[in-house]
């Protein structure tokens, strides 16, 4: 029987007024920001402060709450106010499902850590990650928790792996992928080779 993902984005929010109530203009400058208090703000309104909305069901197209939403994975949310403490999360077992957790600011940046790769590429990767200084290699919880604690508690380090990973991206790879195997298919097929 095939099982479908649960993903579990955790939004941690410190919250923040307008001046004198008044709304905010969304500029370029400040349209990332933006965005995320207006999907927070939709997680709110469905009873997730302080604790996860979890949706049972399928989102249809026309329904996604994101963009990029995957059409056979379950999802859960929440927005968490760490300015009023610390957040612990504990996660359920997931038994034959897989199940990853996404910890995004306001700011949608994700920091980085490669928990036990598939060997082979994926540890490779999960290196040079971690020597560009874009993300941490963990193999064990101990080493997830150390790594997320210190971005917790030390924006310095937080931001320095977020300018590490930005000078890594490659914001349009799976374009010039597919342009690459689709020329190469063109070649091949003009040669007349089979």
């Amino acid at each position: 029987m095939k099982h479908s993902p649960v993903i579990l984005p955790v939004l941690l929010v410190t919250l923040a007024a307008a001046e004198n109530g008044r709304p905010i203009p969304v500029t370029p400058e400040n349209f990332i920001r933006a965005e995320s208090d207006l999907y927070m703000s939709a997680v709110v309104q469905k009873g997730g402060f302080g604790r996860f909305d979890k949706v049972r069901d399928l989102a249809p197209v026309e329904r996604q709450t994101s963009t990029h939403a995957n059409r056979d994975t379950l999802y859960a949310a929440a927005v968490f106010d760490l300015d009023a403490g610390p957040v612990t999360i504990t996660l359920p077992d997931p038994g034959k499902r897989f199940m990853s957790m996404q910890v995004i600011t306001e700011d949608q940046y994700t920091p980085m850590v490669v928990y036990r790769p598939t060997p082979g590429q994926e540890v490779r990767n999960a290196d040079v990650l971690q020597a560009a200084g874009a993300a941490v290699h963990a193999e064990t919880l101990e080493e997830v928790e150390t790594a997320v604690e210190r971005w917790l508690t030390d924006p310095a380090a937080r931001d320095r792996a977020r300018a590490s990973a930005a000078k890594l991206a490659r914001p349009h790879a799976a374009d010039t992928i597919a342009e690459f195997v689709l020329e190469a298919a063109r070649t091949h097929a003009a040669s007349g080779r089979e």
